[in-house]
């Protein structure tokens, strides 16, 4: 929607060009059929261990459903900047998990913590579920973009980047998309790297 101003000024090309990417992702991410999926940007960087600790962050999602704890999750965070941390809510431990630990016990839980986040940007790298995708795809984001960072938060959280400075223009803009169950990972798995965002740095759509 070229129309749509956002924050004051219009999107940028880079902001259009990020949004369509994700958006093929999720139709890719439903088309293959898989449980779940990896999305990731062009700037992530991963912690050491990455692999293991993702394994083990599967394993404890399963851990919970199956325990009763928590329902299927529809997409997780790997990476976010938490701009409501106080929000967040942290869920319990499973007391079994695997991924290449041999096993959580009481004594040796999983390397990772799961948590219900609040409002937050970012979309580095997460996790979605084939559930998700299916309503990303159903929410008529396609002809109403806004940068995806905030459309995916909008999503599962009121608008709010700043205490106080809600957007209830772009929760309105979104009021019958249908709500994903999102999780967030503990300590981060993965982080944008540093440097000039071409994405932030792109010229407005009508240059």
């Amino acid at each position: 929607n070229t129309g749509f101003r956002f924050f004051d000024r219009e999107l940028k090309w880079g902001e259009v060009g990020c949004a369509l990417s994700h958006l093929g992702m999720w139709s890719r991410v439903l088309a293959l059929s898989h449980p779940v999926a990896l999305v990731i940007e062009d700037d992530v960087d991963f912690i050491d261990g990455f692999a293991d600790k993702l394994r083990a962050t599967l394993a404890e999602v399963t851990a919970l459903v199956a325990g009763g704890a928590i329902a299927e999750p529809d997409a997780m965070y790997l990476a976010r900047k938490a701009m409501r941390p106080e929000h967040d809510k942290l869920l319990p431990r499973a007391t079994e998990c695997g991924g290449g630990y041999g096993g959580a016990t009481r004594d040796r839980p999983c390397p990772v913590r799961l948590l219900v986040p609040g409002f937050s940007y970012k979309t580095t790298a997460y996790l979605l579920w084939s559930s998700g995708a299916r309503k990303l795809l159903a929410s008529g984001f396609s002809g109403k973009l806004i940068p995806v960072d905030d459309f995916l938060a909008l999503t599962y959280a009121p608008h709010e980047a700043k205490a106080g400075l809600p957007r209830h223009d772009l929760d309105e803009l979104f009021a019958n998309a249908p709500r994903l169950h999102m999780l967030a990972v503990r300590p981060q798995l993965c982080r944008e790297r540093r440097g000039v965002s071409s994405t932030e740095n792109s010229k407005l759509i009508s240059e």
